[in-house]
């Protein structure tokens, strides 16, 4: 019999929290030691925001192992990042990017005015042509694929 885990299941879900105050700083899903790393902007892919808050609590005396809470463990990495959009969009960590319609590639002024044309019956190329984006940017709008709007877009 073998002990370790199937590759698919290596992923887990963490937290970061500030001992000093318990603000939630950042959720997060990862393998191996992704949880308790704090290294460069470069390394480890965090904002320069929540870098500095680590670096911060590392001067007060304070470890990763004082920080980092394991949510869940062994997790797919397909669930560990459905569940981390939810914990996100649920609890607002304070250095996790904010989700919704400003992160479309157009405004949220040119997704309406494209909604309208759309009601309007043009196609979606016309609807590029007018608004100067591309075809693929005002389909994947208009049809909830771009990334992290999920189905609460008009709720923002």
């Amino acid at each position: 019999m073998n002990n370790y885990l199937p590759t698919d299941y290596i992923y887990y879900v963490y937290k970061h929290i500030d001992p000093r105050t318990k603000e939630l700083l950042y959720i997060g899903h990862g393998c191996r030691g992704r949880a308790w790393i704090h290294g460069s902007r470069k390394t480890c892919l965090r904002s320069q925001e929540h870098l500095d808050h680590l670096e911060e609590m590392t001067h007060d005396g304070f470890t990763p192992d004082d920080w980092v809470f394991i949510q869940h463990r062994k997790m797919t990495k397909s669930n560990a990042c459905r569940l981390e959009n939810e914990l996100i969009r649920q609890l607002n960590p304070k250095y996790n990017k904010p989700q919704g319609k400003h992160l479309l590639k157009i405004t949220p002024e040119t997704y309406e005015l494209c909604s309208l044309l759309r009601q309007e019956g043009l196609y979606y190329n016309q609807i590029a042509d007018e608004v100067g984006v591309s075809t693929m940017t005002v389909y994947r709008a208009l049809n909830g694929q771009t990334k992290n709007i999920g189905d609460d877009y008009g709720n923002d």
